[in-house]
């Protein structure tokens, strides 16, 4: 009989946390949104502008204050839907995406009440570098003219939470067709991205045509500093492609490229 109450006693308790999350999920993003910890979540320049839909399925527009004087820059439309199926699994899981203009991410967000950390997984998005220059500019002052266009694809990690936002164990991969900047046009680079144990993201650069290859490394670290590291290489001194006579050559078929600062 104590063995029927109890499982009677867990169908009950069962079905009012889960009448109770139902409930909560239905609340609409305009209460929430406003709610200080929210605002708090977001970086100080970025704020919400526009937002539609419920806690498990809805779009939140959001904008930044530029460093410099003018109009509010726009960051993006991101949306998201709640699957609810991962409940079973002690997770609270969502599909997440993130478009503006002709750009766009998606990923697979999950969260494990066993956890801090949030989960990332099958990442991928086609980023265009003008619509990344635009939003950038509401963070720095300095700009840059570029064309071209980033593909990513099978990135996955964690974010961690303390002591900042960062992500951990990050791996991927990708590509950059199309990009010009200053009157130099380079060949499509592919990269790959993997994370050092101090932390540290590094992307593997890889590219060049049949005379001439192009490697390097872009470190990027969680304290704001980032270090890159290009080589060019050819077959002969004068296969080596013309936009090279702005690095240091190392030798006569060979230039390299150092660069290191803050990108915070």
């Amino acid at each position: 009989m104590s063995s029927l109450v109890k499982k009677l006693g867990l169908a009950v308790g069962l079905f009012f946390i889960v009448s109770l999350l139902a409930f909560l999920w239905q609340f609409p993003n305009s209460l929430w949104v406003q709610s200080a910890w929210v605002e708090q979540a977001l970086p100080k320049n970025i704020k919400i502008s526009e937002s539609s839909g419920q806690i498990a399925d809805g779009v939140l527009r959001l904008q930044a204050k530029p460093v410099q004087p003018g109009r509010p820059v726009p960051v993006g439309d991101l949306s998201w839907i709640w699957q609810r199926q991962d409940l079973f699994k002690g997770e609270a899981g969502f599909n997440v995406q993130w478009h503006l203009q002709d750009s766009s991410f998606s990923a697979e967000l999950s969260h494990s009440v066993m956890s801090s950390e949030l989960r990332l997984d099958s990442a991928r998005g086609s980023l265009s570098i003008p619509t990344l220059i635009s939003v950038a500019s509401a963070f720095t002052p300095f700009a840059i003219q570029a064309e071209g266009r980033i593909h990513l694809a099978e990135l996955h990690g964690l974010l961690g939470f303390e002591p900042k936002v960062w992500p951990l164990n990050l791996q991927g991969k990708g590509d950059v067709e199309g990009l010009t900047s200053m009157g130099i046009a380079l060949p499509k680079i592919t990269f790959t991205l993997s994370q050092a144990k101090n932390r540290e993201i590094q992307v593997n650069l890889q590219g060049g045509e049949n005379n001439w290859r192009l490697n390097g490394i872009l470190s990027i670290t969680p304290n704001g500093r980032y270090n890159l590291n290009v080589d060019v290489t050819a077959n002969r001194a004068e296969d080596l492609p013309q936009w090279t006579v702005m690095m240091r050559k190392k030798r006569r078929n060979q230039a390299v490229l150092k660069l290191g600062g803050s990108w915070l």
